[in-house]
């Protein structure tokens, strides 16, 4: 992970481990720039095969699906574990999540969703050991899905924002921030205004409108002290759960 603080350099702090998969700042908004949610097709980093769905602020982003999985040696997902609380899936392979796609195409498992429990199991010690055991006949998987939104700003003093990411991550994920740090600061203002903030988790993976992998977006963070930000939003302290189309329901 990286530390943007005083000066606008970054500490480098110890890394995150990744496994089988491809794994701050303090901006001060300019004069005129707001936060905006930007309702267009999303084009996917090119670490990512195909384009997930961005949803509008009055859907359900947090959902569960029941995905066969008998006769299936693997579901066929490769996750990026930049932060291990929020396993993000990079691609769909071969495997049961595939099929299951190909029949619920309205309610299918998408890139940059990410793995919130895995029949129930939330962390993700136990949710590695269910996805490299024998599978069962069916599993329930709880994903949560993102909203795009671009930001504006610039970068001056502490930013108090610690980010994220490796060489290969989509992007870099918000690891934390700072209450005395600018960006802290600025979003508590957004928000007593009903504006977009944002906050631990989300992921920035666009600068200026161009994709980057983890550790080179970091860096342009570092050099660039105007920021044009493309930040996938991870809804927090959602209410009622759907199950989507075709599904059974469950309660874990």
């Amino acid at each position: 992970s990286n530390v943007l603080g005083p000066g606008g350099r970054f500490a480098r702090s110890r890394p995150w481990m990744m496994l089988a998969c491809c794994m701050s700042a303090d901006p001060v908004v300019l004069p005129n720039s707001e936060i905006q949610e930007i309702c267009i097709q999303m084009e996917a980093p090119e670490l990512v095969m195909s384009s997930p769905k961005i949803l509008t602020q009055e859907e359900a982003s947090t959902f569960t699906v029941v995905v066969p999985t008998k006769n299936f040696a693997t579901l066929g997902l490769q996750l990026d574990l930049t932060d291990a609380r929020a396993p993000m899936i990079l691609r769909i392979e071969e495997g049961a999540v595939q099929e299951f796609n190909k029949v619920y195409k309205d309610s299918g498992i998408l890139p940059f969703d990410v793995l919130l429990a895995l029949d129930g199991t939330k962390r993700w010690e136990g949710i590695q050991k269910k996805m490299t055991s024998k599978l069962p006949e069916k599993m329930f998987l709880t994903l949560k899905r993102p909203r795009k939104i671009q930001v504006s700003v610039e970068k001056t003093g502490n930013m108090g924002m610690t980010l994220a990411s490796t060489d290969k991550s989509a992007g870099v994920v918000i690891q934390d921030l700072d209450c005395s740090g600018q960006m802290a600061k600025w979003n508590a203002k957004r928000k007593s205004h009903s504006h977009d903030a944002l906050e631990v988790l989300d992921r920035i993976i666009e600068v200026d409108g161009k994709a980057y992998c983890g550790t080179e977006l970091a860096n342009l963070l570092e050099q660039k002290r105007i920021w044009h930000l493309t930040v996938l939003k991870y809804t927090q302290g959602e209410g009622a759960m759907p199950v989507w189309e075709g599904l059974s329901r469950r309660s874990f």
